[in-house]
């Protein structure tokens, strides 16, 4: 469900001239990180916006940028509580 949200989010970026380097590059960098997920665990529990970016940054080693904080953002205005990892 994560990956199909960025897919979905990534569209769009490109659709959209003006942000569309800045957006297109913090989409690569959260799919990089979404990467490093141990997908065998299949599921994720995000509970909040919050919590889901408290984990991609420590997973990332470093604070996430202003964009990818609001794809988070819109990432998670979608989700249920627990996400299936392999989505």
């Amino acid at each position: 469900m994560i990956n199909t949200r960025l897919i979905l989010i990534e569209h769009q970026a490109r659709l959209d001239e003006e942000n569309h380097r800045s957006k297109l590059e913090a989409i690569a960098s959260l799919k990089e990180v979404l990467s490093r997920i141990d997908i065998t665990a299949e599921m994720l529990p995000l509970g909040t916006e919050s919590e889901m970016k408290v984990l991609l940054s420590s997973i990332k080693g470093d604070q996430l940028s202003k964009e990818e904080n609001e794809i988070i953002t819109e990432i998670t205005n979608h989700l249920p509580e627990t996400v299936d990892c392999n989505s």
